[in-house]
């Protein structure tokens, strides 16, 4: 599909000749940057001329622009903006008020200095008594600066200097790599292990609610030792004996401050869980939990309802489950059931295969003893599925005389994972795991006939254009929403001629909830 030069998206028409106006950011925007950001929108036309403080900004013939530009170190910033043109000029100056969160919280005595927001952990760990948990934080260059413990234990933190962070976006998308050259900083890094801290956070799968984790540590950060804590945080925060308090010590100032960490320790015996991801009841979820590498990480494992595993681990709201012996994951605690203690943790056998054929399908049914995690490797031409926590005991692969599936096999490729692989004669098409019983259920979607002549003819096609009222604005004021819209309706009308039958998520500039 093709757009033409003149369907491309203009700047507004605007009796002002010049027709300055800034898109993003808004003035209700909160922005998250350090010392450089971009700022955009537009003027009438790109004859005219614009700077913003001093800088020269480039204009597109359509009257966009769009600038790199650096950002003073205040949570409420001014740009001027001036724009020119033979006769006409236009001066706008801009407030933008940055997200405090990305500024450093500096708490100070003296020449010395702590930035709270560094400090790293925070809210509410459970973890095993033999791990070792890194404590990490900013504070000022040339500083002694250790860690308090309840009972009186001293760690202390050594310096070490480390590139400041990228912004992740910034290193995926931006084409000037100078922006990846950040300037070095010193953090503050030492380890502890087998130390509980802070006011009881309860067991693992039924701890403090997320908002009671937040107060707390914003009791910690803001009591700062010695001096009186504001209401209502006071009754919320257990005496500094519990607290694990950090100082820096530069000469002759030191600034303290208590570490707004809650650190529980797991017992010794298996606490397991078994995933669901409708909890409240409500029937409307897909009946998948997702599972990360890393808190907050993109989805690497995709575990049906009814799925057990033994639990490690607990960041905030984050759970840690054992996959294998050297594999774990993290998953959603509001996702985990609590089971009854005492229970061992999940160990699976699996059993022999059989593959049953159907008209649009092909079902591989695998027996094992529980049901365990698992993860399902797509291939071009191949399915490989790794159980977790198991052991296989395969003795039959039953082919039946279904023509989808050319080859079956398996392997123990580590001491607790079972790798089974299904090998197709043509390209994988779509597939679903879930359970039955402690049977999973493997099912292979058949590929449909298609003709060579009129590929289309009858295929069901689903287009959605995004989920509007979030997405991304132009600088012409076009939004995210608007342009896929627009390419979504121009794909439905060629599919329909082609014979298609086209469901669409949304028609018209309306706001769609990702779940329904």
């Amino acid at each position: 599909m093709h757009l033409s030069r003149s369907e491309l998206h203009a700047a507004p028409q605007v009796h002002d000749p010049i027709g300055l106006r800034v898109v993003y950011p808004a003035l209700t925007d909160m922005v998250r940057a350090r010392d450089s950001s971009f700022l955009f929108g537009s003027v009438a036309n790109g004859k005219i001329k614009v700077t913003i403080n001093g800088h020269p900004v480039r204009v597109w013939p359509n009257g966009a622009w769009l600038a790199w530009i650096p950002f003073p170190p205040d949570s409420l910033m001014r740009f001027t903006i001036e724009a020119h043109a033979d006769q006409d000029s236009s001066v706008l100056v801009y407030p933008v008020r940055r997200d405090r969160g990305t500024l450093p919280r500096e708490v100070s005595a003296g020449r010395a200095w702590i930035d709270s927001v560094s400090l790293s952990p925070q809210g509410q760990l459970w973890v095993p008594r033999s791990e070792y948990l890194t404590l990490s934080t900013r504070a000022v260059e040339g500083a002694d600066v250790r860690v308090r413990l309840p009972g009186g234990k001293i760690v202390r933190l050594l310096p070490q200097r480390q590139s400041e962070e990228v912004l992740p976006a910034l290193r995926a998308f931006d084409r000037d790599t100078t922006k990846l050259r950040t300037p070095e900083e010193v953090r503050y890094v030492g380890v502890i292990r087998g130390r509980a801290i802070g006011p009881d956070a309860g067991p693992v799968l039924r701890g403090p609610t997320a908002a009671l984790v937040r107060v707390l540590a914003r009791a910690a950060v803001r009591c700062v030792t010695g001096a009186r804590c504001p209401a209502p945080y006071a009754e919320l925060v257990s005496p500094d004996s519990s607290w694990a308090v950090v100082e820096a010590a530069l000469g002759p100032d030191t600034v303290r401050l208590r570490w707004p960490l809650q650190i529980a320790l797991l017992d010794t015996l298996p606490v397991v869980t078994q995933l669901d991801d409708d909890t409240a009841g409500r029937g409307n979820t897909d009946s998948v939990t997702p599972g990360r590498a890393t808190p907050g990480g993109t989805y690497a494992w995709f575990l049906p309802t009814g799925t057990r595993a033994s639990v490690t681990g607990r960041a905030n709201d984050d759970l840690r489950i054992r996959l294998s012996p050297g594999s774990e994951a993290w998953v959603p605690v509001a996702d985990a059931q609590t089971l009854p203690a005492g229970l061992p943790e999940p160990r699976a056998v699996v059993g022999p295969v059989t593959l049953t054929p159907s008209d649009d399908r092909a079902t591989l049914r695998i027996p094992l003893t529980q049901r365990v995690p698992f993860q399902v490797v797509e291939t071009e031409r191949s399915l490989a599925i790794t159980f977790y926590s198991a052991v296989g005991d395969v003795d039959w692969m039953r082919y039946g005389t279904d023509s989808l599936v050319r080859q079956m096999s398996w392997a123990q490729t580590q001491r607790q994972e079972v790798t089974l692989t299904v090998e197709l004669w043509s390209p994988v098409w779509g597939y679903r795991a879930r359970w039955s019983r402690n049977d999973l259920l493997l099912e292979v979607r058949r590929p449909p006939r298609i003709s060579a002549n009129d590929p289309l003819r009858g295929r069901v096609i689903a287009i959605d254009p995004g989920h509007p009222p979030l997405g991304s604005t132009g600088p012409t004021g076009l939004r995210e929403a608007e342009a896929n819209l627009a390419v979504a309706l121009r794909l439905r009308d060629m599919l329909k001629a082609a014979g298609a039958r086209v469901a669409m998520t949304r028609t018209t500039d309306s706001a769609v909830d990702l779940w329904p």
